[in-house]
């Protein structure tokens, strides 16, 4: 029943735009608005509804709400109402998470920003694209796609000439919202004079100016709005929302300080972190109060399914504890995920599975949803899913305790669901949920791992401790439901109100050494990284060993030589990043010319072209000539379309790229001018690899060769961890780099293994999946980089344009997943947080997959702003951060031999890295080692070692004594005599088999090694 209308009592208008506009799911806010507004129909007179209608405020008569007022569930009767309007309100079918890799979503964006229309965009990409392509495909891909640009321009044109018709609408008459009724074009509000008008939506429509035109018409109503949390603009949250949306919360919070009478806070917390912000930007502070939030979860009496049936269908079959919440960044999920995986590692079996209930927020957590499905550590443990509110009554009745990881809060709508259900939670230790939990639940700080494995441990293994909680919780919790929520916030208003009123070593003679660089000079790169660099250090250091080496890349699995003055930059230069850099600009300014890095593109563009028929070029596929058009181009055409329709795109072309990669048959259904040739490699060479074709064509040619005995192959390979960890990278990778090792152990006669953890990791998987395990070793790789002759003054310049001025701390390596960064950046705040001197961070790596959220996290944090410094540093910088750096930092999951550690000791310099088995094996004794994910151990453990100066120099003078130097050339060295020994003794095999290739080749293809 609606309260008894007092005509004496003011008018409260409340606004129900953000429920009455919304097309999706029953977020927070849509769920806070409607229990709201149920709350103050039931229990204030005079209440009535309005909405925005283009340049109108129009009344929603409460017989239009009837689907609102009168029902027992109002998540329910939302989503009942939007299908009947054939709206369904339901999620994608990926529970909303962004298939799309996180960093080419942000490339997207990128160009999405440009101030054109969509259809703009389209038309550019599509030139783009066109210009990429090879002569003979420009036509018919210019052809093929005209009607669409035809469409697109008339539909363009259509669009305008309806705006200009819209703009000439004559104002109505009085408006009214009531269903089916065509909206209003005209300004208009129902409210007079002394009515209340009260708004507990946020700020996604053009409402605020509407309302702004309505105290300036002269009518004074006393105006409130509810300010949930300041989240989105606070100093140590803002960093995790995209821009949009902070700028849209700072617009809409400075206005509702600047034009409200009044404002509600969702908790004292809430409006004490308002106020600050109110006073730091001068802006007026107006009336507040601040109310609690209420929870209607397990008030039903309604029957319905037995619970063992529902948690069954839900995947559940043991005891489980969970979360609930929207999963996104603020939300810290992964703080829980990471102290699971190593609460698994303890407990095994006897571990509870772990529920994460809540709807998944693209913008946030793409990287993370896209783990925990790939994680098969955690498959059928860890599970995701959107309960409805019958579902999340019984998941709340039935697990043993809640978890709240939250990095803050405003006022917790999910701490007092758990606490109404009597059950326990484990919460962040913070302000907010202080408030709410007091001394109900245990505190632990966000971002400690293994803090909370050990509680979580604890309770998991404690049941009667739990059960004691649980009684505790159960007599002294005073749970608030959605209507006491409204009679409070009704009393708040009317107070409110009232007071406005009121007031290894050479050998001799060797054999040809042929080595594949496809990867570096073949593929364009904008700058180094890990494999690439390593590559071309084996070729410089190999070719000082043997001048007779000769190198060559594989087009489409077609092999070249690669001219000599192509590869003069690479041994002649002094700056390997600088160089490397300089040599990709040369090369594509040189294909803007049509002179190409392969010569095969120069023949099938020439006259050879032109004599195949139409059929076979559409059967071959279209040839990019220049990449960086075809990038750029994909990326505006994917910008012009819904965002459904770009993940649903790359996943289609993912999934079609990843099928041909895995295909045997690929490269072999091409025409013949496509097929593989190896020919250019004499007879008895050494042939080395030591990057890696993802195409794997290159290695499909290589096994179908049917002359393969007459070449020794090797191949680097550097670790397992696409297998060994597959959640950590893109996932048509895994896949298709079991593939790349089933080709390399299958066909290749030698592997060369970066460290005894990679070599004993591929004998395991080759074991599990029949492949053979050819000869092998492992090796070092060199710890060495280009020390530069250099002066203090020089270092000061060199650092000071990086943006380092004083005391600094050093992390080298790709910004990716498996490195692990964020736990760094997490353990630096923690630093932060405690106070004192703490000396600058460098991460010297350029930005790889899966680090979309986190680097948007990180760059956009206030707090670190010119403390933690992002780089891709030449080789003089790396040079001058290594010498002058307090320690190095390397908190990588997992690594095979790590290419940074050894660095890092070659420089004397202390590492503290993580305890995982590869950097056991590199660094011994001579480094620290603190759990991977254990944000406070590494925070501990870097305070320590900056305030105990002493114990630094007594663990560097112990690396100067104990690190034994091994360089990139001592690297190469072993590695040329491992290939030329086992390749005398794989071709002495041969011979004994009756071979005739050995026997004929043997002498000529033998020369002298200087």
């Amino acid at each position: 029943m609606a309260g008894t209308v007092d005509e004496l009592e003011t008018v409260l208008w409340m606004d129900l735009t953000a429920t009455l506009h919304a097309t999706g799911g029953v977020v927070g806010i849509i769920r806070a608005e409607m229990e709201l507004a149920v709350g103050l129909y039931r229990n204030r007179a005079n209440v009535r509804f309005f909405c925005l209608r283009d340049e109108a405020l129009v009344e929603v008569p409460a017989s239009d709400l009837d689907w609102l007022l009168s029902s027992e569930n109002v998540a329910d009767a939302f989503v009942a109402r939007l299908k009947n309007s054939g709206r369904t309100g339901k999620t994608s079918p990926e529970n909303g998470v962004d298939a799309m890799p996180s960093h080419i979503r942000t490339e997207i964006q990128r160009v999405s920003q440009l101030d054109v229309s969509r259809f703009s965009r389209f038309r550019a990409g599509r030139g783009l694209l066109i210009n990429a392509m090879e002569p003979g495909w420009r036509g018919i891909v210019r052809v093929a796609t005209a009607p669409l640009v035809a469409v697109g321009a008339a539909f363009s044109k259509a669009r305008s000439v309806g705006r200009a018709i819209r703009a000439n609408i004559p104002r109505g008459a009085t408006p009214r919202a009531g269903s089916g009724l065509a909206a209003p074009v005209g300004f208009f509000h129902p409210f007079k004079d002394g009515d209340i008008v009260f708004s507990a939506g946020f700020m996604l429509n053009d409402k605020e100016r509407i309302i702004g035109r309505v105290k300036e018409s002269g009518t004074e109503v006393y105006l409130g709005y509810l300010i949930y949390d300041t989240i989105l603009i606070g100093t140590t949250t803002r960093h995790l929302y995209l821009d949009y949306g902070i700028n849209l919360f700072q617009k809409y919070f400075d206005w509702a300080s600047r034009n409200c009478d009044f404002l509600i806070y969702g908790g004292q917390t809430a409006l004490n972190d308002s106020q600050r912000i109110q006073t730091e930007r001068n802006l007026p502070m107006p009336a507040a109060a601040a109310i609690q939030f209420g929870s209607n979860l397990g008030n039903s009496s309604k029957a319905g399914e037995d619970d063992g049936i529902v948690l069954r269908r839900l995947g559940l079959s043991t005891k489980f504890i969970m979360t609930v919440g929207s999963i996104e960044g603020r939300k810290n999920h992964e703080t829980l995920y990471r102290a699971y995986v190593m609460l698994l590692d303890k407990m095994g079996s006897a571990t509870p599975q772990l529920v994460f209930a809540g709807r998944p927020e693209s913008y946030s957590s793409s990287d993370l949803m896209d783990t925990l499905k790939r994680d098969p550590r955690i498959q059928g443990k860890l599970l995701v899913m959107q309960p409805s509110d019958v579902e999340l009554d019984i998941l709340y009745r039935n697990c043993e305790f809640t978890m709240l990881p939250t990095l803050y809060e405003g006022w917790s709508l999910t701490l007092p669901e758990s606490l109404g259900y009597g059950k326990l939670c484990l919460c962040s230790n913070v302000e907010p949920l202080r408030e709410v939990g007091s001394d109900l639940v245990d505190f632990i700080a966000p971002w400690d791992v293994v803090g909370w494995r050990d509680r979580i441990e604890f309770y998991a293994t404690n049941p009667e401790v739990l059960a004691k909680r649980n009684a505790d919780i159960v007599t002294k919790w005073q749970n608030t439901t959605w209507d006491d929520c409204a009679i409070t916030l009704n009393k708040a208003i009317t107070l409110l109100h009232g007071s406005a009123a009121a007031a290894i070593t050479p050998v001799v003679e060797t054999r040809p050494l042929w080595m594949d660089l496809s990867l570096s000079y073949l593929v364009p790169q904008k700058g180094i990284s890990g494999i690439i660099r390593a590559e071309l250090l084996f070729a410089r250091e190999l070719r000082k060993i043997d001048p007779g080496v000769r190198f060559f890349a594989c087009d489409r699995g077609r092999a070249f030589e690669i001219p000599k003055e192509n590869l003069e930059w690479l041994f002649c230069g002094k700056n390997l990043t600088v160089d490397f850099i300089r040599f990709n600009q040369m090369m594509d300014e040189r294909a803007l010319q049509g002179i190409y890095r392969s010569p095969y593109i120069v023949s099938d563009s020439g006259a050879h072209t032109t004599v195949k028929n139409s059929l076979s070029r559409l059967q071959e596929g279209p040839k990019m000539r220049n990449p960086w058009d075809f990038r750029e181009g994909s990326l505006l055409i994917a910008s012009a379309l819904p965002t459904k329709w770009q993940s649903w795109l790359y996943q289609k072309a993912a999934s079609r790229r990843q099928a041909e990669t895995l295909d045997d048959n690929t490269y072999a259904n091409a025409s013949i001018s496509h097929r593989g040739d190896m020919s250019v490699i004499p007879d008895g060479a050494v042939v080395f690899f030591a990057g890696i074709d993802w195409t794997l064509i290159s290695l499909k040619v290589l096994r179908d060769m049917p002359d393969r005995q007459r070449l020794f192959l090797a191949h680097v390979l550097y670790d397992m961890t696409p297998t060994i960890t597959p959640h950590l990278h893109v996932s048509q990778n895994p896949p298709i780099y079991l593939k790349f090792l089933e080709l390399v152990s299958n066909t290749f006669d030698f592997i060369i293994y970066g460290g005894e953890t990679a070599r004993r990791d591929a004998a395991l998987i080759q074991k599990e999946n029949g492949f053979k395990s050819p000869d092998s070793v492992a090796i070092h790789f060199g710890g060495d980089i280009v020390k530069m002759d250099s002066t203090e003054e020089r270092d000061r310049e060199l650092l000071q344009s990086l943006g380092v001025t004083g005391k600094f701390l050093l992390a080298v390596g790709t910004i990716e997943n498996r490195k692990n960064h964020d736990t760094l950046y997490k353990a630096y705040l923690t630093l932060l947080e405690r106070g004192g001197d703490v000396p600058q961070l460098v991460f010297v790596g350029g930005q790889g997959w899966h680090t979309g959220d986190f680097m948007n996290r990180m760059t956009r944090d206030d707090r670190v702003t010119d403390k933690i410094i992002i780089t891709r540093a030449n080789d003089a910088q790396l040079d001058a951060l290594y010498r002058h750096c307090e320690f190095t930092l390397l908190a990588s999951l997992y690594e095979g031999w790590s290419l940074t550690l050894p660095e890092s000791l070659e420089y004397g310099k202390f590492c503290l890295v993580s305890d995982v088995e590869p950097l056991r094996e590199a660094g011994g004794d001579l480094v620290d080692y603190v759990l991977p994910w254990d944000v406070i151990g590494w925070a501990d453990k870097i305070r320590y070692y900056l305030d105990k100066p002493a114990q630094l120099k007594k663990r560097e003078r112990a690396i100067k004594r104990n690190w034994k130097t091994y360089s990139w050339a001592d690297c190469a060295r072993d590695v040329y005599a491992a290939l030329q020994s086992n390749a005398d003794a794989h071709f002495v095999k041969l011979v004994g088999m009756g071979s005739p290739t050995e026997t004929s080749l043997n002498k000529k293809s033998r020369t002298k090694a200087h």
